[in-house]
């Protein structure tokens, strides 16, 4: 799938998804507040967690997010059967105040309610959007919307700004499409 400038990649609200992924989530997956330090102390810490995140093994490292402004450093994890909290190497090594951890429930049901979500929202909001889908081989939630339609994109962005899914929003020249 082509992605355009208008692309973004989120992590939807883990308050907004965790009923819908799961019915028993594990607890320990919350966010936690990071104590103001440098900004090279934190550029330091950030490439600590770059590296140590490689040590999470490939089958179930999501991705991790850095948020400069607010300092924290958001570390998920894919776990295709239960949402459990990885408990070595980067968890163990920078503790509850160094950094933001989520689990994520990767799986087509967790995708179907993410995208069910958005119509909801696109619904109750009167969005323009041309269409949505869900894109199971790269675990994403796709918008296609109108062209130019920012008001659309700025909703949809700050709503799903924080998540467990990345979504992508395209003009609907760049959807995917089935030959």
């Amino acid at each position: 799938m082509k992605i355009t400038k208008l692309a973004v990649s989120a992590i939807i609200a883990t308050s907004l998804t965790l009923p819908a992924l799961s019915t028993q989530v594990d607890a320990s997956a919350t966010t936690v507040s990071v104590q103001k330090m440098s900004e090279k102390a934190f550029n330091n810490k950030v490439q600590t967690v770059k590296k140590e995140y490689t040590k999470i093994p490939v089958n179930i490292r999501a991705g991790y997010y850095i948020n400069p402004q607010k300092q924290t450093i958001t570390v998920v994890i894919k776990n295709l059967t239960k949402n459990v909290k990885y408990k070595n190497g980067i968890i163990k090594k920078f503790g509850k105040n160094n950094l933001i951890f989520k689990t994520a429930l990767y799986s087509e049901q967790g995708l179907v309610k993410a995208k069910n979500h958005l119509e909801k929202y696109i619904d109750a909001n009167n969005l323009k959007v041309v269409g949505y889908g869900t894109d199971i081989m790269s675990n994403k939630v796709y918008v296609q919307v109108v062209n130019n339609e920012k008001r659309t994109i700025k909703l949809l962005t700050e709503k799903f700004k924080s998540a467990a899914y990345q979504i992508e929003i395209i003009s609907p020249e760049q959807a995917p499409r089935t030959e």
